[in-house]
């Protein structure tokens, strides 16, 4: 029985959240945004992209590639998905940023420092 929990509760996670890692992707310089996401730019020692959805069909048609020190973040479906996408981009140096029509950069919310 407990075997069984342990397997119904992985499933369940598995299917509440799906993650897309693209671990150590070349050197870029640029970035360029073209899907309805939420981008968090973290930074780290090296080059990684993750992408985030509740909605797996939505997180696996993410496509990210880097050419010519561009990093790309497209959609290979035409369809836009109806769940959130989150995308975290990890680099040593702060890229600059292109973003597709109809979207917006926002900077995100800090949080109060306790000093």
């Amino acid at each position: 029985m407990k075997k069984m929990m342990m397997m119904v509760g992985a499933a369940m996670m598995s299917a509440s959240s799906f993650a897309l890692e693209t671990s150590n992707v070349l050197p870029f310089e640029d970035v360029r945004v073209n899907v309805p996401a939420r981008v968090r730019f973290v930074h780290g020692e090296s080059y990684k992209v993750d992408v985030e959805s509740a909605d797996t069909l939505a997180a696996s048609g993410i496509r990210v590639n880097v050419k010519d020190g561009v990093l790309r973040i497209t959609s290979i479906d035409a369809n836009e998905a109806q769940s959130e996408v989150f995308v975290t981009i990890m680099s040593p140096v702060e890229p600059k940023l292109s973003v597709g029509r109809n979207m917006e950069v926002r900077p995100a919310k800090r949080e109060k420092e306790n000093r």
